[in-house]
C-alpha cells in the first residue's frame, strides 16, 4: 500500500488518523527490509562469474542443505526469511536460520518438506505461482497465507525468482510477514466505514491511481473502475477541479502534506463536499512521485 488519503469531515478523520500512521510505520520497517532483495540477489549473480571454492567437507559442515556456497553466505548472515525451493517438485532445497525461527521448524524438518504443506494454496495454484516466478526470469512479488509448525496462519508478502546452479534452476525466495499490515488495514477500512471516509494514491509517475473500496461509493463511481490521472480530476466539480490542480501542485513545490477542500456532483446524493489530507513521497532527487 501506499499513503492513506482520507476523504469526508475533518472531525471523521480524526478517527482514522491513528490507524493510518501506525499502517506507514508497518511500511516504512517493510520498505527497508524490501531494499535488501535486489542487493542479496545481484550478490548471487555478482558471484556467478568468480569460481567458488569446492570443500566438501567445509560445505557439508556449514551448509549441507545448501546448493551453492555464496548463498549460504547470504542466508547465514541476513534476519530476514528465506527459502531456496525446487520448482519442478516445489521441495524446500534450504532454509535461513531466520525461516527456521519464523516457520518453527528445524533446518532438517523444513528441507524434508514441500511448499505446499507451507503455502494454504492448492498444489495446483501453487505450481501455477512457481511458474510465474520462473518464466519472469527475474524476482517477483507474491502475496500468500503461510502455515507455522504451530498452526498459526501468517500473511507473507514473498519476492521470488530463479537462481541457477549448473543446469538446475531454484527458486530464490524472501518471505516478508505482513500478518499486522494486514490487520491494521482491516481495522483502517472498518475505520473509514464508520467515519465515511475513503483512502486512494496516486502514482504521479504512471499516472495510476488505486481506490479503496469506500472511495467509490462516497463519488459514486462504479465499483472496480480503473482510476488515473485524468478521470480523478474529472470527478471534481468544475468550480474547484483547477483549486484542487493548484493544491497539489504548491504541496509538491513546498515538500509539505496536501489539504484541500472540494465539491463533487454524486449521481445519486446530489452535491457533496469533500476534504482530502494527502501525504507526497519524493525520491532521493526530490521529485515526487507518489501520493
Amino acid at each position: 500500500m501506499g499513503d492513506f488519503h482520507l476523504n469526508g469531515s475533518k472531525q471523521e478523520s480524526l478517527i482514522v488518523q491513528e490507524l493510518q500512521n501506525r499502517i506507514r510505520d508497518l511500511e516504512q520497517s517493510l520498505a527497508a527490509a524490501s531494499s535488501t532483495i535486489e542487493i542479496l540477489r545481484s550478490q548471487i549473480h555478482k558471484n556467478d562469474d568468480q569460481p567458488q571454492p569446492r570443500n566438501d567437507s567445509a560445505n557439508s559442515k556449514n551448509g549441507q542443505h545448501l546448493p551453492r556456497h555464496h548463498v549460504s553466505q547470504i542466508f547465514n548472515n541476513q534476519h530476514t526469511p528465506m527459502l531456496l525451493i525446487e520448482p519442478d517438485t516445489g521441495r524446500i532445497a534450504s532454509a535461513n536460520p531466520a525461516a527456521c525461527s519464523f516457520y518453527g521448524w528445524t533446518l532438517e524438518e523444513l528441507t524434508s518438506m514441500r511448499i505446499d504443506q507451507i503455502n494454504t494454496l492448492t498444489q495446483e495454484e501453487i505450481h501455477q505461482e512457481m511458474e510465474r516466478a520462473i518464466q519472469s526470469g527475474s524476482s517477483r512479488v507474491f502475496f500468500f497465507r503461510h502455515r507455522l509448525a504451530n498452526g498459526e496462519i501468517r500473511h507473507v508478502e514473498v519476492h521470488s525468482g530463479p537462481i541457477q546452479e549448473g543446469e538446475k534452476t531454484y527458486l530464490f525466495s524472501i518471505v516478508l510477514d505482513i500478518s499486522e499490515r494486514k490487520r491494521s488495514e482491516q481495522r483502517l477500512s472498518m475505520a473509514l466505514q464508520a467515519s465515511h471516509g475513503g483512502a486512494w494514491e496516486w502514482d504521479l509517475r504512471t499516472g495510476m491511481a488505486r481506490w479503496s473500496n469506500e472511495m467509490y461509493d462516497l463519488f459514486g463511481v462504479a465499483p472496480g473502475t480503473q482510476m488515473h490521472t485524468e478521470n480523478s480530476y474529472m470527478i471534481v466539480d468544475a468550480r474547484d477541479r483547477e483549486h484542487v490542480r493548484s493544491s497539489i501542485d504548491a504541496a509538491i513545490a513546498s515538500h509539505r502534506d496536501a489539504n484541500y477542500l472540494f465539491r463533487i456532483q454524486h449521481a445519486t446524493r446530489g452535491e457533496r463536499w469533500m476534504e482530502t489530507h494527502a501525504r507526497i513521497l519524493f525520491d532521493e532527487c526530490g521529485d515526487a512521485f507518489h501520493i
